[in-house]
């Protein structure tokens, strides 16, 4: 009886600290509960900003188009104004307005490919196409970032003979952000 009347007490007292109420869609509090709503940006810096957008990012569309993108977008600014597209469609005409998929690589990208070598702020698809397919990919944080090690095993001549070589090249949102040898 007492486990029954304390029951009975905490929902009475609970209902009276939890109140739901409508808003109507003109409220300012009704536009600041939406998802899409503006982010306040006073007093915060970019980085701050783009991560406020990236975490609008719901559906997995939406993820995978910003996961694919990431290595294409210049910086920061260039990543805020992708995320402030409200809709799936409107960032895909943004791609292509900026011809993001054909942007030309550096001349001295394309070097380093013909050389068989890599460089600062290549995308993965330059790493392949210059080295091959890693061995293995780790991932680091949210897949989402593309913050990824690839590791490479090649073998190299030595005074002994053939032996492996490690290389492990460092990505940072899609792009070579710098790379280590171990023999």
């Amino acid at each position: 009886m007492k486990t029954i009347l304390f029951v009975m007490v905490s929902l009475v007292f609970l209902s009276g600290c939890f109140s739901i109420r409508t808003l109507p869609e003109h409220s300012p509090e009704f536009q600041s509960a939406q998802p899409d709503s503006p982010i306040d940006i006073s007093n915060i810096d970019g980085s701050d900003y783009r991560k406020k957008l990236e975490a609008r990012l719901h559906s997995r569309q939406d993820k995978e188009l910003y996961s694919k993108v990431l290595p294409y977008l210049k910086d920061d600014a260039e990543r805020i104004e992708f995320l402030s597209l409200p809709s799936f469609s409107q960032r895909q005409s943004w791609i292509q307005s900026k011809k993001l998929w054909t942007r030309a690589q550096s001349s001295d990208e394309q070097q380093a490919v013909e050389a068989g070598d890599i460089a600062i702020g290549m995308t993965g698809d330059l790493v392949r196409r210059s080295w091959g397919e890693p061995v293995n990919i780790e991932g680091s944080g949210n897949p989402l970032y593309r913050n990824e090690r690839w590791k490479y095993i090649r073998n190299i001549s030595s005074a002994s003979g053939f032996k492996p070589q490690k290389r492990f090249v460092y990505f940072e949102a899609g792009r070579v952000a710098g790379w280590e040898t171990e023999n």
